[in-house]
């Protein structure tokens, strides 16, 4: 996939951390403002006259295996297995088993990966009100060619589909899971980078398989927050927010003085004067 010359994110006042430490964050999918991020679509319901047949048969082969049982055990094993599929039933009911298994699709991928969201153009005006902090924060200008975005790097396709789950042939998830999203967001021209962080196991193959945990192991009260080093030469240019703060332009300029940082450009972003487009001015700091 060819990407445009520069990458962009929109940042709110606070993240002149990231100049600062030259470290960003890589989120998980089920942190991010789109409660449809990663999380598969569903097309199968529970056939509860096949599973209370299955339950039937394991009831009588159950029994059948012991013949040494007397009625008062038989039928004392058969009021508890009946109330457990009976709970079982009102828990299906109430949420199919198959969509359960689409949102544990979503919080184990979480538990894994990160990702860097970043957009091809600079000048969306609802994206410097919505991730800027009404104008108030920044956009870092990356150069999309540095080795740090590399094969990683995805085209986010829009859609009025949800990817299913299992609906490979083989019985994986479609990797567009991760690069899908409603056609609500498709003024974003979303690029992600992916960074995976769970545990790696060789495979014998030679190939790497990172180890998705058991959704019951996973704090969804706390995700912790991942970090990677930004190599400075990836920064391009720093476009300041309209409404941008002194405070805030002061600990920017400041961030930039640094040696490592010294290339990289600065502008400020104004309202076009009859349109309603945004345009950049260079400056100094």
């Amino acid at each position: 996939m060819e990407l445009p010359a520069s990458l962009f994110k929109y940042c709110p006042p606070e993240r002149v951390d990231i100049l600062e430490g030259l470290k960003i964050r890589f989120s998980q999918p089920a942190v991010f403002n789109d409660i449809f991020e990663c999380l598969p679509g569903s097309d199968r319901e529970t056939n509860f006259d096949a599973a209370f047949l299955s339950f039937a048969r394991g009831l009588q082969s159950q029994i059948d295996s012991h013949p040494e049982w007397d009625r008062k055990t038989r039928r004392a094993l058969e009021r508890e297995e009946a109330r457990k599929f009976e709970k079982w039933c009102k828990r299906e009911k109430e949420k199919g088993h198959h969509y359960r298994l689409c949102e544990e699709g979503q919080l184990r991928s979480s538990a894994i990966m990160g990702i860097l969201c970043l957009s091809g153009k600079w000048d969306n005006v609802l994206m410097w009100s919505h991730y800027t902090d009404e104008h108030k924060g920044f956009v870092i200008e990356f150069a999309s060619s540095d080795p740090f975005f590399g094969p990683t790097v995805s085209k986010v396709k829009y859609s009025q589909e949800r990817p299913l789950l299992g609906n490979r042939s083989d019985g994986w998830n479609d990797p567009a899971l991760f690069e899908t999203k409603s056609k609500d967001w498709e003024y974003e021209d979303e690029y992600r980078k992916f960074e995976y962080f769970g545990k790696k196991r060789q495979l014998p193959n030679g190939n790497m398989l990172v180890e998705f945990p058991d959704a019951t192991a996973i704090d969804t009260r706390n995700w912790p927050v991942r970090l990677l080093d930004i190599p400075p030469l990836a920064i391009r240019r720093i476009i300041l927010g309209f409404r941008i703060a002194d405070e805030t332009k002061t600990r920017l300029f400041g961030a930039l003085k640094r040696e490592q940082l010294k290339h990289v450009e600065c502008s400020q972003a104004t309202p076009h004067r009859n349109q309603f487009l945004m345009e950049q001015t260079p400056i100094k700091g």
